[in-house]
């Protein structure tokens, strides 16, 4: 955190109100000059130009990479130009995303104001960029009307007869403890239900009668409460979306006609958490979710004076129009991403009357998360589903209303233009179509339905696919909720209908007979309503093994579904206390209060909790199994996160591939704990792909198939790879579009000719640029042997790299010969990886004429030769040029051994590395941590003088290279302490 000046000027620019819609018309060299520098960055807030900002908004700066840890460091990354407030002081912070800077000015601006912000040059990205600055300006609002919020009475005012509170419902033997003021239930039809108990929250009419309260209510099927609670003793206090959390809390929207505050409970429905919105925002607040990885996001109202006569003729100048803001709060609860409305959907977009002095243009209503990182949100007055990019704020595209890009295929036609209208809801399902609850203001005749859509993003076509009508038909106004449930069920919240004593909740089949069906007190309605489970264990599944082996792999799944974790588990290294126990357990929740050491990634809303009795030490390979992962997206991009406290401490990421063989992701660990996956959501704006393999110029063996790789950058769908015979890619012989893989194989190419490659990545509607051209040359197989170099000198008892370079992949024999002569068998078959380290023997004779043959295990005719021949000097000699540091990681045997009551432990490094140096009791206790932290190469010394008593101690070195995190190490010593 630091402290940076902002200077205000005093030149004031005129702005217009209508620059709403049509600041991004002009096409001014200016205008130019900054698309082009804004380009540098990923996103940036507020939007260049935009008008009528809140007096409290912080700026927020995302470069589209993660940034480099000091990037605090080398003075101030803002400078602010304005018209009116003076100098600014302020907070600069880097999210714990690792990837977004914001900046919290200490006082607010003031209204009306033009200000101009400047991001200084040299932002520093980890990978050692620097980006260059960049210039932007945008407006503060004017003077508000105080107390001017979106209330109930925006959704409620459309023409719904009788919109009061009618007569109740004849009552019903219910629990004599139930307050006087207890909403009655009636249960219309019990069907062989889906699994989970009911949860909505009543709310009357505004202004009615306030003789039933407004409740939280988990019901059975019966209708009878299995817990609730009052919304607030206060008068006129209501709750909008009444569920749970992906952590397994529970949440709703507590508001008032003025205000409204998000609660979080446990399952005692006591408040554990609130919030309310960030930049100045406490208005309403129509929908929240905490994301698995802890931050949130907050869908609100925000009301502002604009003219709208400089936007529609004869429109008010004065008129208070209510925007929707979309806000991710990080952990800290700063704003790291906001979406208003006003910077990309015009006004005269509604179906609201314009001429009005009070519109709600858009009323946004509820939104959903896009596995590709996408934020569907549902306004209700656009009639409009609105995909939106959680990384840029950009518009991707949209469904429905005046600005529909879709074409509806299988719908009714009577309903044409506006196949759904007013909706209240939207959801993602596994299949991947999209539900809605279509309220149906439009239709002729009105009616409202749950409807289902297959959509085809890249050609815009929205495939009728399912629909759900009430015989006789129900019309709710507003508000309403439509949710699939695992089962297949559709469970379906109708909104205001309950305020004329129509049906409140069905549940109904996939044939669309009904299942469930709940009706409220007349007069009473519920925001949404859902099905869900209640005070079942988080547990999915669990499984435990006894007495597990060294060298053995185990799986962690009984014979049933109901069971199955998914799990299976090899230990590498195991040393066990007389008998040993490993529990798996699987949670349909992700974690709480999720912390990391790197930018924190989007994770999935699952999690296992692996535990161990009896192990002193152990290394394990994890496997899981990704079919029963849902939520992840391409599993190629994604990580296994550790942490050993549940609920508690900082998650780091595990060395972790794909297997896409037996589709499960491996990670190996030392420890057990608390197991999530996360990948980086900063790129699903399709990234172009990092090519892999071959090397770039790289001599390949003719005589097998090449196989070309790359690594995607984010999230990618598909890939589309081109071979050529010239640069230029005019003469292609591979162009395929449709890979799933980052992988492709080139079979039959022409001897010693080049080669040139590029690939690009597809997600959704996005394509990125091609990748960088690297080449390749086909030619016959071969072995050159690269080092000791011609007259290199080697010392004896020293260890040295010999390299080598070939296009085979087979292990090969190195050999050591004199004169020409083999005089020694160095290594009979080791794995071709390009270097191999040798100590050289003190016994071997001093000689200058010493070479290396290195052969195929494969073919004995091909091998290679040192060109030149190296020495071998005595150890008193002058240490040569080629002496290298330590080559491998040691954990060397303490000295002396058994000690009383200090003893030395030396270890090597082969590069800086992070270091964990522990000592065990036979228990599999730790007893004492000599190391933690990050070491040098080389070799290290610590002396552990032991408090504890005598007996047989275990000492463990692990290790993991700071440049190769898959470079891993671990190694145990025996230590006998005498007393």
């Amino acid at each position: 955190m630091k402290i940076d000046r902002f200077v205000l000027s005093a030149r004031r620019l005129l702005t217009s109100s209508a620059a709403i819609v049509l600041a991004l018309a002009s096409a001014s060299v200016f205008q130019q000059a900054l698309a082009q520098e804004i380009s540098h960055y990923e996103y940036i807030f507020p939007k260049p130009n935009s008008e009528y900002l809140r007096k409290e908004t912080n700026i927020i700066v995302r470069p589209g990479g993660n940034l480099d840890s000091r990037v605090l460091e080398g003075g101030s990354v803002f400078r602010l130009v304005g018209s009116k407030s003076g100098v600014h002081e302020g907070q600069t912070m880097v999210s714990d995303d690792k990837k977004t800077i914001v900046f919290k000015p200490l006082g607010a601006f003031e209204q009306g104001e033009r200000v101009t912000v400047t991001v200084n040059d040299g932002i520093r990205l980890e990978n050692g960029q620097r980006l260059k600055g960049m210039t932007f300006s945008f407006t503060v609002q004017s003077d508000r009307v105080p107390g001017l919020e979106r209330s109930l009475v925006a959704e409620s005012s459309t023409g719904v007869p009788g919109d009061r509170i009618s007569e109740p419902l004849p009552s019903r033997a219910l629990s004599d403890t139930l307050p006087a003021d207890f909403p009655l239930i009636r249960i219309d039809s019990l069907n062989n239900p889906a699994p989970g108990n009911v949860f909505l929250a009543n709310f009357g009419a505004v202004g009615g009668v306030a003789s039933t309260g407004n409740y939280l209510l988990i019901l059975d099927n019966a209708g009878k409460p299995v817990a609730y609670k009052k919304v607030s003793p206060v008068a006129a206090t209501f709750a909008y979306n009444f569920t749970t959390q992906p952590n397994g809390l529970i949440s709703y929207v507590e508001k008032t006609l003025t205000t409204s505050t998000v609660r979080v409970l446990d399952t005692t429905l006591s408040v554990v958490e609130s919030y309310q919105g960030g930049n100045g925002y406490n208005g309403d607040i129509a929908d929240f979710r905490i994301m698995p990885n802890g931050h949130v996001f907050l869908l609100m109202y925000d009301w502002q004076i604009v003219d709208m006569s400089k936007i529609v003729a004869g429109g008010n100048p004065g008129a208070n129009v209510a925007e929707a803001v979309i806000q991710e709060l990080d952990l800290s609860r700063n704003v790291v991403f906001q979406w208003r409305s006003f910077d990309y959907i015009p006004i005269t977009d509604a179906y609201v009357d314009s001429l009005a002095s009070t519109i709600d243009y858009i009323h946004a209503n509820g939104f959903e998360f896009d596995k590709d990182g996408g934020i569907l949100l549902s306004s209700r007055h656009l009639s409009e589903i609105t995909k939106i990019s959680g990384i840029t704020g950009d518009i991707i595209w949209r469904l429905g209303g005046k600005r529909n890009q879709f074409r509806f295929v299988g719908e009714l036609e009577n309903n044409k233009p506006n196949y759904f209208s007013f909706q209240h809801d939207v959801s993602r399902l596994a299949n991947g179509n999209i539900l809605l609850f279509d309220n149906g203001n439009q239709h002729a005749p009105q009616f409202s339905r749950v409807v289902e859509y297959s959509v085809d993003e890249e050609n815009k076509v929205a495939t009728f696919i399912w629909d759900f009508r009430h015989r006789p038909d129900i019309f709710s106004s507003a508000n309403g909720s439509a949710q699939r449930l695992p089962n297949g069920n559709t469970f379906i919240g109708w909104g205001n209908a309950g305020l004329t004593g129509l049906t409140s909740v069905t549940e109904v089949h996939p044939d669309k007979s009904v299942a469930f069906e709940l009706t409220l007190t007349k007069g009473q309605r519920s925001w949404r309503s859902y099905r869900l489970p209640w005070k079942q264990s988080p547990v999915v599944a669990s499984f435990t093994r006894y007495d597990l082996l060294q060298g053995n792999t185990y799986s962690f799944n009984d014979t049933t579904d109901a069971r199955r974790t998914g799990v299976r588990m090899s230990f590498g290294l195991l040393q066990p206390v007389f008998y040993n126990v490993a529990t798996v357990e699987k949670y349909a929740t992700s974690s709480l209060s999720p912390q990391f050491t790197v930018k924190a990634p989007r994770t999935a809303a699952s999690r296992f909790v692996i535990s161990r009795y009896g192990m002193i030490l152990f290394n394990a390979n994890i496997m899981f199994d990704v079919t029963l992962l849902k939520d992840i997206p391409d599993p190629n991009t994604v990580n296994v996160y550790r942490r050993d406290s549940v609920g508690s401490g900082i998650f780091s990421v595990l060395p972790t591939y794909y297997n896409p063989a037996r589709k499960e992701l491996t990670s190996s660990t030392s420890r057990f704990g608390e197991f999530i996956f996360g990948w980086d959501d900063s790129d699903t704006t399709a990234r172009p792909p990092v090519l892999l393999a071959p090397a770039n110029r790289d001599s390949l063996n003719q005589l097998v198939p090449q196989v070309l790789s790359w690594s995607p950058k984010g999230y990618a769908a598909r890939f589309q790879i081109q071979v050529a015979t010239d640069s230029l890619f005019q003469t292609l012989i591979v162009n395929d579009s449709v890979l799933t893989v980052a992988t492709d194989t080139v079979k039959n190419l022409k001897s010693r000719s080049p080669y040139y490659w590029r690939v690009r990545a597809f997600n959704g509607l996005y394509k990125s640029t091609w990748s960088a051209v690297w080449s390749f040359t086909v030619v016959p197989p071969y072995i050159a042997v690269l080092s000791p170099k011609d007259k290199e000198s080697w010392q004896r008892g020293k260890s040295y790299y010999i390299v080598w370079h070939s296009n085979i992949a087979e292990n090969v024999r190195i050999d050591l010969y004199r004169n020409g002569i083999r005089s020694l068998m160095i290594k009979d078959s080791v794995a071709n990886v390009g270097s191999y380290v040798w100590t050289i023997l003190p016994s071997l004779p001093v000689d200058t004429a010493y070479s290396f043959r290195i052969r195929s295990v494969a073919d004995t005719l091909l091998f290679g030769f040192s060109s030149r021949t190296f020495a071998v000097s005595p150890p008193s000699g002058v240490a040569e040029r080629g002496e290298l540091p330590p080559l491998d990681f040691q954990l060397s045997q303490n000295y002396p051994n058994p000690f009383n009551p200090s003893t030395t432990i030396q270890y090597r490094l082969p590069a800086r590395s992070r270091v964990r140096l522990e000592i065990y009791n036979l228990l599999g206790q730790r007893v004492a941590l000599l190391a933690e932290s990050e070491r040098p190469a080389g070799v290290h010394t610590i002396v552990w003088k032991a408090m504890t008593a005598a007996g047989v101690y275990f000492c463990c070195l692990e290790a993991t290279a700071l440049d190769n995190p898959t470079n891993r190490f671990l190694q145990v010593q025996k230590l006998v302490l005498l007393r």
